[in-house]
């Protein structure tokens, strides 16, 4: 009861940022397996957006 709950919720998230955002300790701490995220292959100006291909005129208000 000596500290107050805000230092508590100080050293829980310092303790989680040490572990790689871990804070079970249960858990092993967080390993990055792979590469990170690459670009797609996907040929994006091969196709039109969706609103290209079907034309749609809405409607007047009324």
């Amino acid at each position: 009861m000596g500290q107050d709950q805000s230092s508590v919720f100080d050293l829980a998230a310092v303790a989680a940022a040490s572990n790689g955002g871990n804070n079970d300790p249960l858990l092993p701490p967080a390993q990055f397996i792979g590469d990170p995220q690459k670009p797609s292959r996907m040929p994006y100006n091969k196709y039109a957006s969706y609103s290209e291909q079907i034309p749609f005129d809405y409607p007047e208000r009324t």
